[in-house]
């Protein structure tokens, strides 16, 4: 079994209905960061006896039963006072996807939700063209 290099911690969530987020389990937010790394296209998982087929390229994770489509965030998580290793590349965190790869930081005063769609317009504009088709349902 091929070992998995992960150089920063990443924490991958999904954003369900309501702006909820929820972090991956440890072993599939590996699963998805060694996807991302390989440049693959997308990354099946089962979670909760369901299957899923996570797009890196749209970043969403659809659910291939019932074909609904939830979108996902990478988030790199704040670097500690250790060194990193020399062999990151930090050309793949600026690659052409449609992810910005954001730190988060803990303020109570600011709603992560609002400050994680002012971000990025474009998870703004497919977030509430999904939410269109949901009312149309």
């Amino acid at each position: 079994m091929n070992k998995i290099r992960i150089d920063k911690p990443v924490v991958v969530v999904i954003a369900y209905y309501f702006c909820q987020l929820r972090p991956y389990s440890l072993q599939d937010s590996r699963t998805i960061e060694h996807a991302w790394q390989q440049h693959e296209e997308e990354v099946q998982l089962m979670i909760s006896a369901r299957h899923y087929l996570i797009d890196l390229q749209q970043l969403q994770q659809i659910n291939e039963e019932t074909n609904q489509a939830r979108f996902i965030k990478r988030i790199v998580a704040p670097e500690t006072t250790d060194s990193t290793p020399e062999s990151i590349d930090e050309s793949t965190n600026t690659n052409n996807r449609q992810l910005t790869a954001t730190t988060t930081t803990t303020n109570s005063s600011a709603d992560a939700r609002t400050e994680m769609m002012k971000d990025n317009m474009e998870l703004y504009s497919s977030f509430i063209q999904s939410l269109f088709t949901v009312l149309y349902e």
